[in-house]
C-alpha cells in the first residue's frame, strides 16, 4: 500500500461574521449534516469568531498577515442547527472493520476539532489510507460565538453538541474574557490579550454554548456543551489524545446574560475516556488555571456552567415536548480510565447565575468524577473570601462557586462534587454551597446549597483529598487549602462504600449542612448518620470507620485534652453553637485552628492564640463548639468528634481560685470536674458502638 502523501495543511485562518446552520435572520435552522465548522488534518492557528491583534499575546501576530481588527461586533459567528438532533444515539459511520477498527460514533457538533475517521470511511476507504491520520487540530481559537442558540441568545437552535474536541486536538482554546459578576456591555478591565479591546455587547468575547440537544429512544441523551473525547481506534498507537486544551470564559447552559437557563441536554463539559478509549483527555483545563497551558498565561477566566440537564426548563417544549432527560446532566463530568491530570478550576461558577446570587443548578451534580479518572483537581472555584489557611502568593479568582446543583436529578446522590470509583483526585479551595462572591452564609446562601451532599466519595473511591492541594504529594503534609462547604441539603462530606478508604478530609470550613434531625453530619462515614467509636478501632468500611478523637476542653485557659491513635494527625476546629448542629448531632467545624500529632495517650493543645486570630476571637462573642477529627497514617479521616461546649467563663476562674486556697474541695466522678489545674471542663463520655 503506498504511503499517504502529506497534504498542504491550512494554517492561520479566520472564520468570522457567519451564519452557519441557520437562515440569514438567525431564527431557524438549515441543518448541516454533521458539523458547522470542522478542523481536522493538523489545521492550526485558526480563529473562529472574535480575534485580537496584539503581537505579544496573540497566537500569531496578525499584523504580519495584513489583518487589523476593526472596532465592530460583526466578528461573531452564529453556529447553530448543525447535525440533526434526532440522529439516533450511537449511530456509526461505515468504517472498514477489516483493519480491526471498532466503529466510530457518528455524532455532530457546532464546532469539531480533531481526528475524524468518518470522512474517509464514509468514502469507502480504510482509515489507514487517510491523510487525516497526520493530525487533528492544534492552536486553534474559538471565541465570541453563539453556538446552539438564536441570534439573541435566548432560544435554542440546537446542534447535537456544542464544541467537540476529539483525539489529536491539542493546545486549542475555547472561550474569551469574561468576569463575574457579569455586567453587560462593560468595557474590559484586564491586561492583554483582553485589553486594549473594543466593547462588545457580549462582554469581552465569551462564547455562548447553550441549547444543544440530542435524543434517542424517547429521551434526551447527550447533547453536551463542550465534549472532549478519547480515541476508540487502537491502531492509532501514536495518537496524542485530547491534551492541554483550555476551556475558559464561556457561558454554558444559560442565556446570553447568564440570568436564565438555556440548557444543553447533556453535560455542560464532558471529558470521556475508558478502557475502549486509550487516548483519553489529559491535562486539559476547564476554567482560568494556567498550570498546563502556559501559552495562555493572560487567560484567567472561569466559565459559567449552569442549568445543564434542567428537565424542568420549558425551552425545549416546542421542540420535543414531554421528553425526559437521560443520564448526562452534570455541570462537568469526567468519566473513564485515562482521564487524568485535568483541572476544573479558578473561577468557575457551576450552578448559579452570572450575578452569583441566584440558583441556576445543573440537573445532577456540579462536578462528577467517576469510573476511573485519576489525579484530577477541582480547585479554586471560589472568590477572595476563602477558608484558612491561605497560601501566600497564590492566585485567587474574583468569584466562583459550586452550588444549587441536583434539583432535577431523579435519584439521590446529586451533590456539589461527586467522586465515584476514582482515585487520587483532589477537591480544594472551592465554595460549595454559598454565593459566588463571598461564599457567604447569608439568607441568600440558604438558597444556594447543593440538593444533596456538598462532596460525596463513594463506590470504591480511594486516596482522594478534600481540603488539600496534592502538589506536595497526597500526604498529610500536602499544602492545606480548605473548601467552604455549607448550606448543602445533606452531609457536608460523605464517604460511602466498603472500599472507599484513605480519603483525607482536612482544613475545610464545614457548617450548617443538612438537617441534624435526619442524621446529616459535617463528615459522615457510611452516609448513614452518626457512627460511634469502637474499642481498638478494628472495623473496616469507608475510611476504615476511623475513630474520632475523644476531646475534653478547659475553657478557662482554652486548652484541649484529647486521646487519639498514635499514628493520627488531629485537627481542631471551632464553630459558634448557633452555626452548629450540636446538640442534635456531634457538631461540625467551621474554623480550623491547629493540628497536632497524637501520641496515643492524652495530648494537650493550647488553642488560645489561634482562636484569637480566628473570626471568633478570644474571648469569642458567644458559646463555641470545639470539635476534632483524626486522620491516620494511611489518610483515613474520621467523622467530627463530640462537640465540646465552651466559652470564657469567669465563674470557672473564681472556682479555681477558691480551690487553690482550699475553700472548695475537688468534686470527683460524674460529668463535671471542678478545681485543680483545669478550672472546669465538660466531659462527654466516649460512646462505644455495640
Amino acid at each position: 500500500m503506498p504511503s499517504p502523501v502529506e497534504p498542504d495543511i491550512p494554517t492561520q485562518n479566520v472564520i468570522w461574521g457567519n451564519f452557519i446552520g441557520t437562515t440569514i435572520t438567525g431564527e431557524d435552522a438549515i441543518y448541516n449534516e454533521r458539523f458547522g465548522v470542522e478542523i481536522v488534518g493538523g489545521v492550526s492557528e485558526t480563529f473562529i469568531g472574535e480575534t485580537y491583534y496584539l503581537s505579544t499575546t496573540a497566537f500569531f501576530p496578525l499584523q504580519e498577515y495584513g489583518w487589523v481588527e476593526e472596532p465592530t461586533n460583526n466578528e461573531r459567528n452564529l453556529i447553530s442547527g448543525n447535525a440533526n438532533f434526532a440522529r439516533a444515539y450511537g449511530s456509526i459511520c461505515a468504517l472498514d472493520n477489516s483493519v480491526g477498527s471498532p466503529p466510530f460514533y457518528d455524532d455532530g457538533a457546532g464546532v469539531f476539532i480533531g481526528y475524524d475517521p468518518c470522512i474517509r470511511a464514509d468514502a469507502g476507504n480504510s482509515p489507514h489510507e487517510s491523510d487525516l491520520l497526520l493530525g487533528g487540530g492544534v492552536w486553534n481559537e474559538v471565541r465570541n460565538n453563539y453556538i446552539g442558540t438564536d441570534l439573541g441568545g435566548v432560544y435554542p437552535i440546537s446542534n447535537t453538541n456544542g464544541v467537540w474536541l476529539n483525539y489529536e486536538a491539542t493546545n486549542n482554546h475555547v472561550g474569551g474574557c469574561v468576569k463575574f459578576p457579569f455586567t453587560p456591555g462593560a468595557p474590559p478591565v484586564d491586561p492583554p490579550p483582553c485589553q486594549p479591546h473594543h466593547t462588545l455587547d457580549f462582554e469581552q468575547d465569551a462564547n455562548l454554548i447553550s441549547g444543544n440537544i440530542r435524543h434517542s429512544d424517547g429521551m434526551y441523551v447527550g447533547g453536551h456543551g463542550v465534549w472532549l473525547n478519547g480515541t476508540p481506534l487502537p491502531h492509532l498507537v501514536q495518537a496524542s489524545g485530547v491534551i492541554t486544551n483550555e476551556i475558559g470564559g464561556n457561558f454554558i447552559g444559560t442565556d446570553a446574560m447568564g440570568r436564565e437557563g438555556l440548557p444543553n441536554s447533556g453535560d455542560g463539559v464532558y471529558l470521556r475516556g475508558g478502557a475502549d478509549l486509550p487516548h483519553a483527555p489529559t491535562r486539559n483545563e476547564v476554567g482560568a488555571t494556567t498550570e498546563h497551558f502556559d501559552f495562555h498565561n493572560a487567560f484567567r477566566y472561569g466559565n459559567l456552567i449552569s442549568s445543564n440537564g434542567d428537565i424542568n426548563n420549558t425551552v425545549f417544549e416546542d421542540i420535543l415536548p414531554g421528553y425526559p432527560f437521560g443520564p448526562f446532566n452534570n455541570g462537568v463530568e469526567l468519566i473513564g480510565p485515562g482521564v487524568m491530570q485535568n483541572r476544573i478550576g479558578y473561577g468557575n461558577v457551576i450552578g448559579l447565575d452570572s450575578q452569583l446570587t441566584n440558583p441556576l443548578g445543573n440537573g445532577d451534580n456540579g462536578v462528577l468524577i467517576w469510573q476511573g479518572p485519576a489525579e484530577n483537581y477541582v480547585h479554586n472555584n471560589a472568590g477572595l473570601n476563602l477558608s484558612k489557611p491561605f497560601v501566600a502568593g497564590d492566585i485567587q479568582s474574583d468569584a466562583g462557586a459550586i452550588g444549587a446543583n441536583g434539583a432535577f436529578a431523579t435519584a439521590p446522590g446529586r451533590s456539589g462534587v461527586k467522586i465515584e470509583g476514582a482515585r487520587l483526585n483532589a477537591v480544594f479551595r472551592n465554595c460549595i454551597g454559598g454565593d459566588g462572591a463571598l461564599c457567604a452564609d447569608s439568607p441568600t446562601g440558604l438558597l444556594l446549597g447543593n440538593v444533596w451532599h456538598g462532596v460525596v466519595i463513594t463506590n470504591a473511591a480511594a486516596m482522594n483529598t478534600v481540603g488539600l492541594n496534592p502538589t506536595a504529594g497526597v500526604t498529610n503534609t500536602a499544602i492545606a487549602e480548605g473548601n467552604w462547604i455549607h448550606h448543602n441539603g445533606a452531609d457536608g462530606v460523605a464517604v460511602a462504600g466498603d472500599s472507599s478508604d484513605q480519603n483525607t478530609i482536612r482544613f475545610n470550613a464545614i457548617w450548617l449542612n443538612g438537617n441534624p434531625a435526619l442524621g446529616n453530619l459535617g463528615i459522615d462515614l457510611g452516609d448513614d448518620g452518626d457512627t460511634a467509636n469502637d474499642v481498638g478501632d478494628p472495623d473496616t468500611g469507608p475510611n476504615q470507620f476511623q475513630n474520632y478523637p475523644d476531646p475534653v476542653i478547659d475553657d478557662a485557659h482554652w486548652v484541649v485534652y484529647f486521646h487519639s491513635c498514635v499514628t493520627c494527625t488531629v485537627d481542631i476546629y471551632a464553630t459558634l453553637e448557633t452555626e452548629s448542629d450540636w446538640p442534635v448531632n456531634r457538631g461540625e467545624g467551621r474554623y480550623w485552628l491547629v493540628s497536632k500529632q497524637a501520641s496515643g495517650v492524652t495530648d494537650t493543645v493550647d488553642i488560645s492564640a489561634t482562636l484569637a486570630t480566628s473570626p471568633l476571637g478570644n474571648p469569642p462573642t458567644g458559646n463555641v463548639c470545639v470539635t476534632l477529627t483524626g486522620t491516620d497514617a494511611d489518610g483515613n479521616t474520621s467523622e467530627f468528634s463530640d462537640c465540646q461546649d465552651a466559652h470564657f467563663n469567669p465563674t470557672a476562674v473564681l472556682i479555681r481560685a477558691l480551690r487553690s486556697v482550699g475553700i472548695i474541695p475537688a468534686l470527683l466522678g460524674g460529668g463535671l470536674v471542678l478545681g485543680g489545674a483545669l478550672g472546669w471542663r465538660v466531659w462527654r463520655r466516649r460512646r462505644v458502638r455495640d
